[in-house]
Formats: structure tokens, sequence, C-alpha cells
């Protein structure tokens, strides 16, 4: 932005030299400025720092704070760091001024350095490469969260109420299952141990029967014979435990990608060992995502959860959507009166799937403010880059109109040097995007595409961006008067 606007400091420079000012008083002053500039940015960026430090614990779940008093170091830091900015900041475009001829500045000779316009544009360049890898970034990150919330997850989530089973309740949990399941509004109440997207224990099976017995990793968990109904599970072939649930309590029911790995051709009524013991399989239960979608479908064994059988760490109660505010109010009463000691908490499946992929949800975030933020940045660079080339461009545009070049076709023309860094900014940031995003979406076992529209949808975005940014420059320089920039001549 300095160097761009070195033509309207161009004729300050050369009176100061005509007058006897020599180049280093020259860089002083400029560099003096910049300093003066980042030390007030300094104190700026300290004060929004303090206004939103809130604002970013809350997204962290952390609690930051800057030190101040405890380490006095800071601001002395502070100080240098503002130094130091100012004088890199300033250098390049005191430089730059301090070098004009008073000869040249004082009769309007060109100004125009042909390498100082390349170092802009590659700047320029650069900050638009960031700009489209990020906005890229961030639909790639949203596209995948839509991905998960509307992927098929082999179970139904939603209305679901999860009760932690804990404390007085745990030796209460079979009455409370069967009191909250007869209130008027509940579709479903089951016990078990794990809830789908929470980690998994894995037991060591074999298969009874083949030959050679081959040892299997089968993860588990334990739930009761309402399970499957509760949370909309298929029963693909077999049945479910039986009531009372002690007369299966050496039963197991497997998922079909258990079935596929252990080999037999009907895994019905066939047995599988852990250790010493000995567990009967009476069904085959679709496979569902009971582990987050970064990660394939394990082989998966669910055995049976009943009274006198321990395990217990969630009841879950399917309730309607309508009225829910009456229904919680009622599975509040009856866990006062089952377990009145102990506190009523609760949450809905919903919102544990939602904390599953908070991460990821924040990725998303943190992509679309930096984009924000980089485009912002481009936006400065590419607007000073304008003023430049348009400042530069006076006199061949008076030509062009005394030509008789119409205001359409000169804005079309100043137009389209911009617009060029923005297109090959595209060029070199779409490989780098793609191989950056395909690398993230590699920690998903399931993963949306990296399909071609995303990729469109940045190009236009950027272009559009690139076209507004100079637009009002351009036309204002289309539109000037061709005698003020020949009046000279």
């Amino acid at each position: 932005l300095a160097t761009a606007r070195s033509m309207n400091r161009a004729r300050e420079v050369g009176v100061r030299k005509a007058v006897g000012s020599s180049r280093r008083a020259l860089m002083v002053q400029f560099i003096t400025e910049t300093c003066l500039m980042s030390f007030f940015s300094i104190l700026a960026s300290l004060l929004m720092v303090e206004l939103l430090l809130p604002l970013f614990n809350r997204f962290t779940g952390k609690i930051l704070e800057i030190p101040y008093l405890t380490t006095p170091i800071l601001l002395p830091l502070f100080l240098f760091l503002a130094l130091v900015l100012g004088f890199l900041a300033g250098i390049y475009p005191a430089l730059f001024l301090s070098s004009f001829r008073p000869v040249d500045v004082l009769k309007g000779r060109s100004l125009r350095k042909q390498g100082s316009l390349k170092v802009r544009n590659m700047l320029v360049l650069f900050q638009f490469t960031v700009s489209i890898i990020l906005i890229i970034g961030t639909l790639v990150v949203s596209k995948q969260m839509s991905y998960i919330q509307d992927k098929n997850l082999g179970f139904d989530r939603n209305q679901i109420l999860l009760l932690p089973i804990n404390g007085d309740a745990f030796g209460k949990v079979w009455t409370l299952k069967k009191s909250l399941a007869s209130i008027p509004g509940v579709h479903g109440a089951s016990v078990l141990s794990n809830l789908m997207g929470d980690s998994y224990g894995d037991g060591v099976y074999k298969p009874v029967g083949l030959k050679g017995e081959e040892k299997k990793l089968i993860w588990r968990m334990w739930a009761d014979r309402d399970f499957l109904k509760t949370y909309q599970i298929s029963l693909a072939r077999g049945r479910i435990f039986d009531k009372p649930i002690e007369g299966d309590r050496n039963s197991v029911l497997i998922n079909e990608t258990c079935a596929r790995m252990l080999g037999f051709d009907n895994p019905l009524n066939r047995k599988l060992k852990e250790g010493n013991r000995e567990y009967q399989i009476i069904g085959i239960i679709k496979d569902f995502h009971f582990q987050s979608l970064e990660r394939q479908i394990k082989p998966l064994a669910v055995h049976p959860l009943g009274e006198g059988l321990g395990g217990a760490t969630y009841l879950s109660i399917k309730i309607e959507r309508e009225g829910h505010q009456r229904i919680l109010e009622r599975i509040r009463d009856i866990w006062f009166k089952t377990v009145p000691k102990q506190s009523f908490t609760y949450r809905f499946f919903n919102d544990h799937f939602e904390k599953i992929y908070l991460k990821e949800q924040k990725t998303g975030q943190v992509f679309l403010v930096f984009a924000v933020m980089a485009i912002f940045i481009a936006c400065l660079g590419l607007f000073a880059l304008s003023s430049y080339v348009i400042n530069q461009s006076t006199k061949e545009i008076g030509i062009r109109k005394v030509l008789g070049a119409s205001i359409g076709e000169i804005y079309l023309n100043l137009v389209k040097r911009f617009v060029k860094w923005a297109v090959v900014a595209n060029l070199i940031a779409w490989p780098v995007a793609y191989l950056a995003m395909n690398r993230w979406l590699n920690h998903f076992a399931y993963q949306a595409d990296l399909s071609l529209p995303l990729f469109v949808v940045s190009a236009i975005l950027t272009l559009l961006i690139a076209i507004l940014t100079v637009t009002i420059q351009s036309i204002n320089a289309a539109m000037l008067n061709p005698v003020q920039a020949l009046r000279y001549e």
C-alpha cells in the first residue's frame, strides 16, 4: 500500500531532496512513520485480544489469559515486536521512495519500476492463492459435516433421551426402566453399556467348529432385549434375547461384518469361545456405525444385559417429539420417586453425537475465520496493486480515450489485468488444496467427494472479489478527462 501510494508522495520527496534533505533522513522519516503505525497497531491488537478472549475461551473450551502482571517482560517484548514489525514493513517503501530523483519527480516523469511491480504482483498472487486454499478448505469441511449429519448410520438417533446410571440408580435401573417405559409418549427404553460413538472394548474369540479355530478380534458391548427396538436397528436373521433374559446368559448377537469375518456358512446357532466360556450366536443384526465415521464398521458382539447381570451404564428412552417437555417432567418425577437422593441429569443422543464431531466442526469454523481474514488481506494487496498500476497508466488511458476508446473498453482493459492474477492463483491453489483436503478426509473411513463444483465455486468467488475490489478505481480512471492526463504533454 505504501509503495502503491508513492505517486501521492513523490512530489514531497522531490521537494525535500531539492531543499537539501538526504536519502538517509528520508528513510528515517518513512521507517519512523511505519514504526509509529506498528506501535499503535500493537495497542489496538492487545485491546481486541482482551475483548475477544472470552469468546475464544468459549470456542476452545479453555481458560486462557495474558499474564501482564506476573510476566513483566511481556510489555517490553510487545514494544520490541512493534519496532521490528515497523522496520520490516517500512524498509522497502523507504528504499523505494527515497530513491526518487528530484529532477524526475518535479518534471512529472514516470517513476515506474518494472522490478517493484513484479514483486507486488507476486505478493498479490501469493495472497490470493492462500485465500483460495482456505475457501476450498472451508467448503470441504462443511460438505463433510453435512455428509456425516445426513448419512444413514444404521440406527435412529433422534428423540432419544440418555440417563447416566451411577450411584443409587445402579441398583434401581431395571425398576426405572419398567416405570419409564409405561409413560405415554415413550416408545422404547433400553439399558446398555456403551453409547454409539463412545470407545468400545474388544475381546479375542474363537469360532468353535472351524478347522484351526483361528482367533478373531471382535468389539463388544452389553445391552438388553429392547436395544434394537429403541434404536430401530434391524435384525437380519435369527432372534433377539429372550425374556427373562437370564435364560440367554450365554447367547450373543453379532453384526453382519462379524458374520462375514467368522467364516461360517451359516453362523446362526454356532458358537464363539472366549477363554473358557462359550456363547451361542442366536441372531445377526444389520451393520450400524457404533463408532465414529472416521473408522470402518468393525465386527461387533452384543452380549445380554438383564436383572442380575452387571454392566449397565446408560438408560436410553425413545420419546415422542410432540409434548416432549411434558414427558420430560414425568420422567423427572419417576426418577426422584425411585432414587430420591440422586440428582436428575440427562442429555439427548443428538447432543452426544454432535460432541463426537466437535473437533471437525471447530476446524470448519477456524477455516472460515481465516479464509475471511486472508481474503480481506488479499483484497488490500489487490487494491494497492490496482492503485499503483492505474496511477502509472493515467497517460495511457488519456491517449486511448483521445483515440476513441469507450469507458467500457477502458474499464475491461484495466480489470482484466488484475483478474488474471486471480485466475493464476486458482491454477496454483487447486492442486495444493486438493492434496491438503484429501489428506484431511483420509481421517474418515466414510467421506464426501472432493468434487469439481467445490473448486469452481471458489474460483467464481475469488474472481468476483477481485473484480469488485478494482471496479471503483477502474471506473474512475476510465471516466477521467483526457485533458487532465495529457495537459503537460
